[in-house]
């Protein structure tokens, strides 16, 4: 079997979780990066290993798989060595990850997603403010994804799947952790006031990170120095965006 190459850039953070679960797996596999902030990856090249242009990617001599969750549980299942607790092979066990890799996209990543651009990079790069998309869809998707994340998910176990982490603890962590660059909006919520009711949301993701160590954290204190430097670009318009010192952070 050919050694699996994974396609990432560190401010996505479904290709966050790929990376992580590589490193802290010691997964033997290739990690490329595509930086989204080039445009690479709606480059001739790339399109030519995965034609959506979306990240992160598998690609693994001719078989190619898109979709961080899809990726996660494809390595855990094929690669040498997977302590059993990143995947289970109970079925109930199993069944629970995969929910709350299910659940992910829907719910959490909606209003994450939302909630950055209508609340910090459009109004930053001087677009229209869209403040009614802010207050009707994007805050109260996100804070009842976080509810969800407090009140079911983390309500009687130290990990969403049980009390050990779970591929599915990547994927949902990474896209809480993007909700640093609230910060960089100029007003309210920011990144402590969106976790500050969740008193379990914010104890797991202490638990990843002491747990996970340098696998977790390199690529998480990342975001702030990233969203400084494009913050800094945007306000001075005679000064460009450097990519490349974004790109080299991690």
């Amino acid at each position: 079997m050919s050694k699996p190459v994974i396609y990432y850039y560190f401010l996505s953070p479904p290709s966050r979780a790929v990376k992580i679960f590589v490193d802290a797996a010691g997964i033997d596999a290739e990690v490329k990066t595509i930086s989204i902030m080039k445009g690479e990856h709606r480059g001739e090249a790339y399109l030519a290993v995965n034609s959506t242009g979306k990240l992160p990617f598998l690609k693994e001599g001719d078989f190619g798989l898109p979709e961080a969750g899809a990726i996660l549980a494809y390595l855990a299942d094929t690669q040498p060595g997977i302590p059993e607790h990143w995947y289970p092979k109970d079925a109930r066990a199993r069944a629970r990850v995969n929910s709350a890799l299910t659940w992910h996209g829907s719910t959490l990543r909606n209003g994450s997603v939302t909630l950055l651009s209508t609340h910090v990079l459009e109004p930053v790069m001087g677009a229209p403010a869209r403040e009614e998309v802010t207050q009707q869809h994007a805050l109260p998707t996100l804070k009842a994804a976080l509810k969800d994340l407090e009140t079911y998910w983390l309500a009687a176990t130290d990990y969403v799947a049980g009390e050990q982490v779970s591929i599915a603890d990547l994927l949902l962590a990474t896209e809480v952790e993007e909700l640093r660059l609230q910060d960089f909006g100029g007003k309210e919520p920011g990144y402590e006031s969106l976790l500050a009711d969740y008193p379990k949301v914010r104890a797991w993701l202490a638990r990843l990170a002491s747990e996970l160590g340098s696998a977790y954290t390199r690529l998480h204190d990342a975001i702030p120095v990233a969203g400084a430097k494009i913050l800094k670009a945007i306000k001075d318009k005679n000064q460009p965006l450097d990519v490349d010192a974004i790109d080299s952070i991690v």
